[in-house]
């Protein structure tokens, strides 16, 4: 009977033994699994890794200084206006931006219109922009992620901006409602290309397609 009871006397805590390691092996598992926010277990598979990962380029109040061209694309079919665009940016956060944008416009007539020959000297009265200064707010209204393969991500923001400005004309000064709409590509850590589309409105609508290269810092 004294033999029995030391038996399992042994056997008890042989068991709690084996529990009490389990435990702390458990304990061991867990702690590997409490990481820093935006880091991942060493054994995660890279695929993942994209998906899960925080904006890689975080704007709050960095600056973006851009110049860029555009062409008009809705003139009439006997003018040709393009222009040179200056573009600064304060990013309040990643969502919130002011711009201040200053632009040199050129607008020449078509080779229609010079087939017309007297086209140019009846179209004096025409308003012909020739240099515009614009105030924007944007807004980033999504972040995005473009993957080609294992190794290359493209971050962008498709982004809406609204704001006021003035256009000098050959015929005065007009007041501008200015909208716009694009794509914001990141380079790195260091630099944006921006796609879009801008909507004057002063003396009538005019739709400017526009491509931007910038520096961000």
């Amino acid at each position: 009977m004294t033999n029995l009871i030391f038996f399992m006397a042994t056997i008890l805590c042989f068991t709690r033994a084996q529990g009490a390691t389990h435990e702390d092996s458990l304990q061991q598992e867990m702690q590997k699994l409490d990481l820093p926010s935006n880091v991942l277990p060493a054994a995660a598979n890279r695929e993942k890794i994209y998906v899960i990962q925080d904006r890689f380029l975080p704007l709050k109040s960095l600056n973006e200084i851009s110049l860029g061209v555009g062409q008009d694309l809705t003139s009439n079919s006997y003018l040709i206006s393009k222009q040179v665009e200056l573009n600064y940016r304060y990013h309040i956060d990643s969502n919130w931006a002011l711009g201040v944008q200053e632009s040199l416009v050129s607008t020449n007539y078509s080779s229609a219109a010079k087939r017309l020959g007297n086209y140019e000297a009846s179209a004096t009265d025409i308003p012909l922009p020739r240099s515009r200064t614009d105030l924007t707010g944007e807004y980033n209204v999504f972040y995005g992620k473009l993957r080609f393969d294992p190794t290359r991500v493209f971050y962008f923001d498709q982004y809406v901006g609204f704001g006021l400005g003035f256009t000098e004309f050959n015929t005065g000064l007009h007041g501008t409602l200015v909208a716009d709409i694009g794509l914001v590509f990141w380079i790195s850590k260091w630099g944006s290309a921006r796609l879009g589309l801008k909507d004057y409105f002063d003396t009538d609508h005019n739709i400017l397609g526009h491509f931007n290269l910038g520096i961000v810092f």
